[in-house]
C-alpha cells in the first residue's frame, strides 16, 4: 500500500507555526515519506521572492524576542529533522534542500487570518495543547471555545499552533460571519507510541470534533485545514459541515474517527481535499471516511481513505470524486449509500486496493459516470443491485488477487468480480474497456448478470474482457457494437450481436479421461476422475449401452468421444439410471466409432442436454444407424432402417396397427386384411372406416388364405382385380376380371393413407 504522508516535490515539509511575544515562531520538520532528513538546509526568502537560490532573503531572528539575527537567513535541520526561526507575522518563501535529494520550495503564512481580519492563537486563550494521546492532558474546550467566538466576530482565524488539544464537547461554528480553523498538519499517524505531532484537535466524544450548526446562517463559509482530527469514540464524527449554501472545505486534514468527515444538505461549491482519513482498531459497523448525505456538487478529490466499513458515501446531485486511494474497506465506494440516491455523480481517476467491494451502486442511483478506475487485490469490484438507470463505467482495471478476505472490516467476503443484478433501465448500464485480471478462487465468476437482466437487454458491452472463460457465468445485452469476450490468448470467446444474440465461436475443453473398457451396459456411469473431466475418451468390447452419466452440475459440459471400434449408445430417459443422470433427449444418441456428443447439464430439470454431435448418423430413428438396443419389428417400436459398420442398408418391417379375416369384407377399420369373392361372384365390399377418398388400395390374390379365412381358396391365378367404388370411412367394392368356378378367390388388401 502506498505511504499516507505529504509529498511537495522531491521531500515531505511539515512546517508548524506558533505566535508568541513579539515575533512567530516557525517550528518545522523534514521528511521524506516518513523518513526524517537530518541536515537539511532551508533558505529564507521574502514571499515574492524568485530563483534558486531564492532571493530576496527575509529577515530572519534566532530568538522570540527577536534580537538576535540569523545572518544569513539559512537555518540546518537538526538529528531530528526539525528546525526553528523566529520571523514577524507574514508571509516567506522557503527552499530546502538535502544532499541526494532536488530543491523544493513553498510559500508558508502564520499570523495572518482571513482577508487580514487577524489569526486567534487558541493558546493566547489558555489552551495548554500538551495531550500526547488523546487521553491525557489539559480539557483545552473552554479555550478554544473563546478563541472560536473571538475570531467569529469578526471572521477570523482560529490557530492553533503545535500541541494536542484534548477537548470534551464539539468546537461549532454557529455564527455568520467566515469561519477558518487551521493549524499545522501533523507529520505522521499520531499513534500514542509516537506522541501528538503537529497540530491535533482530539477528544473521544459521540458528537463531532468541528461541527458547522444547522444554527449557522445558510450563507456562512467554513474552511478547516492544515491539521489531524482524531475522535476514538465508536459514534464520534470527525468533521461535521451542515445545510450550507456558502463555499466551504475541508483540506489537508489527516482524520482518525470512526466517522471521518459528514456532510448533510450542502448545495454549494465545497470540496474535501488532500485528507487522510483512517479508522481507529475495531471499526464498527455504519463507521465511514466520508459521507455525502445530500445536496450536490461537492468535489471530493485526492484524499486517502482507510480502514472503514465504507469509504466513501455518495448521495445527492452532481457529486464528483476525483482521484484518491480507498483501501482495506469493506466497501471502498457506495455510491447512493445512506439511503438516497446519487444522480449524475462522476467518479475519475480513483485506485483501490484490497477491499471487499469496490463500487456499490444502491438506492435508485443513476447517470452514474465511472471512468479511469484501478482496482487491484480487492474481493469484488462493482456490484449493481437493481440500479444504474443510464450510468456508464469506462476504463475500469481490475486486478490481482479477488481470493475472499475476512476480519475487519471486512463483511460478507465472498463476491462475483463484476455483479449485474435484476435491472430493469429505461436506458441501459454500460460497461466500456473493462477489463479483469488475475486469480478469483472460491466458487465466484466474473461476471454474474441474472436473467432477468439478459432477457431485457439492460445492460450494454462494448470492449470489455474476460480473461478467465471458465468462470464465465452469464452475459448478453444489446449493443450497439459487437461485445466481445476473450481468452487469456486474446482469440475471441464470444460475441454479442446488435438484436442481443449471443454466439460462441470458439471454446476449450480441458481434462480428459480414458476410462477403463466397457464390458457390460452402464446405469449412472462413473468413472474414475469423471468429476474434473471435460472429455471422456471411451472404448467398448462390444455395442454398449450407457443409460446414464453422473456429475450433473449446473452449466457443466462434458464431451463423451468414442475412440473404439464398437457402437456405444447414449440411451434417452433410461429408467434403469437415477433421474438426475439420464440423457434428456428425443431418441437414443449413438457413438459411432471415432464419433462424439457433447452434453451441457441443466440444474433446472436435472438432466444432461445434447448440445451438439461429430455425426448426423448418430441419432436413432431420425436418419440412420447402427443395430438399435432397444425394438423387434413389432408395431411403431424398431427404428425406420439401419445402416451397418459394412454399410449394408437394411429396411426394418412395416407392420400396420389392425388386421381383419373376413370372408363376407366386414373389417371393421382394418387397414388391412382378408377377405374372398364367392364362387359365380365377381365383386366384393370390403367395409372399413380406414378408408377414405384419397387412399390407395393394394390387392393381391393369395390362395393360401384358407384355414385364416375358414374357406378352401381357388386355386386358379389367372383373375385380376381393381377397386371400382370407394366410399370414405365406409368401404371400398373390389371387382374381379372372371368370377371363381368352384371355390371362392381369397384375397389380401392394404390401405395406405
Amino acid at each position: 500500500m502506498r505511504s499516507r504522508f505529504w509529498l511537495l516535490g522531491a521531500l515531505l515539509f511539515i512546517l508548524a507555526g506558533t505566535a508568541a511575544g513579539q515575533g512567530t515562531q516557525f517550528a518545522n520538520d523534514v521528511l521524506r515519506n516518513t523518513a526524517i532528513i537530518a541536515g537539511a538546509s532551508v533558505r529564507v526568502c521574502v514571499k515574492t521572492a524568485t530563483g534558486t537560490p531564492c532571493t530576496p532573503l527575509a529577515t530572519i531572528y534566532s530568538d522570540e524576542a527577536m534580537t538576535s539575527v540569523d545572518a544569513d537567513s539559512i537555518v540546518t535541520a537538526d538529528s531530528a529533522g526539525r528546525f526553528t526561526f523566529y520571523a514577524p507575522a507574514g508571509c516567506y518563501k522557503l527552499q530546502i534542500s538535502a544532499a541526494g535529494f532536488s530543491t523544493s520550495t513553498i510559500t508558508e503564512c502564520k499570523g495572518v487570518g482571513a482577508a487580514g481580519r487577524g489569526t486567534f492563537d487558541v493558546t493566547n486563550y489558555g489552551a495548554k495543547g500538551d495531550s500526547t494521546n488523546c487521553a491525557n492532558g489539559t480539557d483545552d474546550t473552554a479555550a478554544i471555545t473563546a478563541a472560536k467566538v473571538a475570531a467569529a466576530a469578526v471572521g477570523g482565524t482560529v490557530f492553533f499552533p503545535v500541541g494536542g488539544y484534548r477537548i470534551t464537547a464539539s468546537i461549532v461554528h454557529d455564527g455568520a460571519a467566515p469561519m477558518i480553523f487551521e493549524g499545522v498538519f501533523p507529520p505522521r499517524d499520531n499513534t500514542a507510541a509516537e506522541g501528538l505531532r503537529g497540530s491535533v484537535l482530539c477528544g473521544n466524544i459521540a458528537a463531532p470534533l468541528i461541527q458547522r450548526s444547522t444554527a449557522a446562517p445558510d450563507d456562512s463559509p467554513i474552511l478547516v485545514r492544515n491539521m489531524g482530527v482524531v475522535n476514538l469514540n465508536a459514534a464520534g464524527i470527525g468533521v461535521e459541515i451542515n445545510q450550507s449554501v456558502a463555499p466551504c472545505g475541508i483540506e489537508n486534514l489527516y482524520i482518525r474517527a470512526f466517522k471521518g468527515i459528514y456532510v448533510q444538505q450542502n448545495t454549494f461549491e465545497c470540496h474535501a481535499t488532500n485528507n487522510n482519513i483512517d479508522a481507529p482498531a475495531g471499526t464498527p459497523t455504519g463507521g465511514y471516511g466520508i459521507q455525502l448525505k445530500a445536496g450536490g456538487n461537492w468535489t471530493i478529490s485526492t484524499n486517502d481513505v482507510v480502514g472503514h466499513d465504507t469509504g466513501i458515501l455518495m448521495a445527492g446531485v452532481s457529486h464528483r470524486l476525483l482521484g484518491g486511494r480507498l483501501e482495506v474497506n469493506n466497501t471502498a465506494l457506495s455510491i447512493g449509500g445512506g439511503g438516497t440516491a446519487c444522480t449524475s455523480c462522476v467518479v475519475l481517476g480513483v485506485q483501490t486496493e484490497l477491499n471487499r467491494v469496490d463500487v456499490f451502486v444502491t438506492n435508485g442511483s443513476s447517470f452514474v459516470s465511472i471512468k479511469n478506475f484501478t482496482s487491484t487485490n480487492s474481493t469484488a469490484c462493482i456490484d449493481f443491485p437493481s440500479q444504474g438507470d443510464g450510468s456508464r463505467i469506462s476504463e475500469f482495471n481490475c486486478s490481482g488477487d479477488h481470493t475472499s478476505r475476512a476480519g475487519a472490516p471486512y463483511s460478507d467476503p465472498a463476491a462475483d468480480l463484476f455483479t449485474v443484478y435484476d435491472v430493469n433501465n429505461a436506458i441501459p448500464i454500460v460497461f466500456q474497456d473493462v477489463y479483469h485480471t488475475g486469480s478469483i478462487g472460491g466458487g465466484k465468476v466474473a461476471w454474474n448478470v441474472n436473467a432477468n437482466t439478459l432477457a431485457r437487454g439492460d445492460v450494454t458491452f462494448i470492449n470489455t474482457t474476460a480473461p478467465y472463460p471458465q468462470v464465465l457465468k452469464r452475459v448478453t445485452g444489446q449493443t450497439s457494437d459487437l461485445s466481445r469476450w476473450f481468452n487469456e490468448s486474446d482469440a475471441i470467446l464470444s460475441f454479442v450481436d446488435k438484436d442481443g444474440i449471443l454466439s460462441l465461436p470458439a471454446m476449450n475443453l480441458t481434462g480428459d479421461i480414458s476410462p477403463a473398457q466397457i464390458t457390460s451396459n452402464q446405469d449412472d456411469y462413473n468413472p474414475t476422475g469423471l468429476s474434473t473431466a471435460s472429455v471422456l475418451r471411451l472404448t467398448s468390447d462390444a455395442t454398449r449401452n450407457i443409460n446414464g452419466l453422473v456429475g450433473g452440475a449446473d452449466g457443466r459440459i462434458i464431451t463423451l468421444a468414442n475412440v473404439g471400434s464398437f457402437y456405444i449408445i447414449l440411451v434417452a430417459e433410461a429408467g434403469t439410471s437415477a433421474a438426475a443422470n439420464r440423457f434428456a433427449t428425443t431418441v437414443n444418441v449413438s457413438l459411432l466409432p471415432n464419433g462424439a456428443a457433447t452434453f451441457l447439464y441443466d440444474s433446472t430439470t436435472s438432466r444432461w442436454r445434447l448440445l451438439g454431435t461429430s455425426d448426423a448418423r448418430t441419432l436413432q430413428g431420425y436418419i440412420w444407424d447402427s443395430p438399435p438396443p432397444i425394438g423387434s419389428g413389432t408395431p411403431n417400436t424398431g427404428a425406420f432402417s439401419t445402416l451397418s459398420a459394412s454399410t449394408t442398408l437394411t429396411g426394418a418391417k412395416y407392420a400396420t396397427t389392425t388386421n381383419c379375416a373376413s370372408s363376407a369384407g366386414t373389417c371393421g377399420s382394418a387397414a388391412a386384411g382378408a377377405v374372398t369373392i364367392a364362387a359365380a361372384a365377381s365383386t366384393v365390399t370390403v367395409s372399413t372406416t380406414a378408408v377414405n377418398a384419397a387412399s390407395r388400395i393394394f390387392i393381391f390374390e393369395n390362395s393360401t388364405l384358407g384355414t385364416e379365412l375358414s374357406v378352401t381358396c381357388n386355386t386358379t391365378v389367372a383373375r385380376t382385380y381393381a377397386v371400382t367404388t370407394v366410399t370414405a370411412a365406409t368401404s371400398f367394392v373390389i371387382t374381379a376380371s372372371a368370377a371363381p368356378v368352384t371355390n371362392p378367390a381369397c384375397l389380401t388388401y392394404l390401405i395406405v393413407n
